[in-house]
């Protein structure tokens, strides 16, 4: 029987579990003492447990940790980031959850000029989408999401974590490019598109310029399709 997987953090050699994790595994899935499960950190590591203790006036499962199990599906060496200027709340949400579940190692927001909202942080209703969607498609790893930057900052970020491939109806088919090994960044645009500047920012810097087709797709969508083709793409060269 395949193991459940929650959200939580480590304590020396214990992991522990609370919150809204604490509700779901005590009240809506009655775990219980003896209970064996997969202990997942933010920080991307996952861990064999079995509860030790629950506390129930602190809302808190203890749990000891037999292992940490390796991530064999997003290797160090390679791996897909989408880089994202800052849309509607409910679709970017439903971004963060989907490209979680296909295999995505971290989001890169950011503010550009045409941006509907501005100066923003890191909100934890992200976090706990994405932690979801972990637990969803049975994740090993926790994806990062870097915090909201500027267009220029973002681009040096990106630069540091790996090649650079912008999203454009003009581009090269996704389905003629080689990849080389390494960390592949999408950019995704917003809604009004970058501006003249913008493109030309980011063309002098990427790897690849790259079409999903002729339509003319919204954000999300387009960091979806985008992400698992690359994924795809990475997964065959393994073979």
């Amino acid at each position: 029987m395949r193991k459940r997987r929650f959200i939580g953090r480590v304590n020396g050699q214990r992991g522990i579990v609370e919150d809204g994790e604490f509700h779901h595994f005590v009240n809506v899935l009655r775990g219980r003492k003896g209970t064996e499960f997969i202990l997942v950190t933010r920080d991307g590591r996952a861990y064999e447990a079995v509860v030790t203790e629950i506390d129930r006036k602190r809302r808190v499962v203890l749990a000891r940790l037999s292992r940490m199990l390796e991530n064999k599906e997003t290797p160090e060496r390679s791996g897909v980031f989408v880089a994202f200027a800052l849309f509607s709340e409910n679709r970017l949400k439903f971004m963060l959850e989907k490209c979680t579940e296909i295999g995505v190692k971290g989001f890169l927001p950011f503010v550009a000029e045409r941006s509907k909202r501005k100066g923003e942080q890191v909100r934890e209703g992200w976090l706990k989408v994405i932690e979801s969607a972990v637990k969803q498609s049975g994740r090993m790893d926790f994806p990062g999401v870097y915090e909201v930057r500027d267009l220029v900052s973002t681009i040096e970020m990106a630069e540091n974590l790996g090649n650079i491939y912008l999203l454009d109806v003009k581009g090269k088919n996704i389905n003629d490019i080689v990849l080389k090994d390494g960390n592949h960044v999408i950019f995704v645009g917003p809604e009004g598109g970058f501006t003249e500047g913008e493109n030309k920012m980011l063309k002098d810097r990427a790897k690849g310029i790259i079409s999903l087709g002729s339509n003319v797709l919204r954000t999300e969508t387009a960091a979806i399709v985008a992400s698992y083709q690359f994924l795809n793409k990475i997964k065959n060269k393994r073979r």
